[in-house]
């Protein structure tokens, strides 16, 4: 069970009794665009993700040994405004990584809608103690925000 902070909720395990399925894992998650073959372009030069497979209006993208789709949807709904990151998808990269993530997202002329490092100043910062490390946040071109972290290894399992 996970520590206990100030302003948490406590709720219960989750059960395993009859009525409980028992997921391994997560396949894939959905990500709504306006033009799923430019976005493909976008994630696979940006982000470093592989594209699997592209059809009429899905892309199948690889980061790692995760996947997600990129669905192309007619009446795209912007989830975030700018300078909001609420909605977000979060990628893991190695601390090398994350400096080189900064210098590219610069060189691109991203704009970076929020930076938090979490391995500086008071540890007891919301949101540090579940994932710590340095958390850079930006747009693709449809408003979905992407997370970049260096997740350090006392965070959740």
């Amino acid at each position: 069970m996970a520590k206990k902070h100030e302003g948490d909720i406590a709720l219960a395990e989750r059960s395993a009794g009859d009525l409980t399925i028992n997921t391994t894992g997560l396949l894939h998650f959905s990500i709504s665009v306006r033009d799923h073959v430019k976005a493909a372009e976008w994630y696979r030069d940006v982000v470093g993700c592989r594209i699997a497979r592209v059809n009429d209006h899905f892309a199948f993208m690889q980061c790692g040994k995760d996947y997600f789709v990129l669905v192309k949807v007619k009446d795209h709904v912007e989830p975030n405004v700018r300078g909001d990151t609420q909605f977000h998808y979060a990628f893991m990269v190695t601390p090398p990584d994350f400096d080189r993530a900064m210098e590219i997202i610069k060189k691109r002329d991203i704009e970076i809608a929020k930076y938090e490092d979490f391995n500086e100043g008071d540890p007891n910062r919301r949101g540090g103690r579940t994932f710590p490390g340095r958390h850079v946040y930006f747009y693709d071109a449809d408003m979905n925000c992407v997370e970049i972290i260096d997740l350090q290894p006392d965070g959740l399992p």
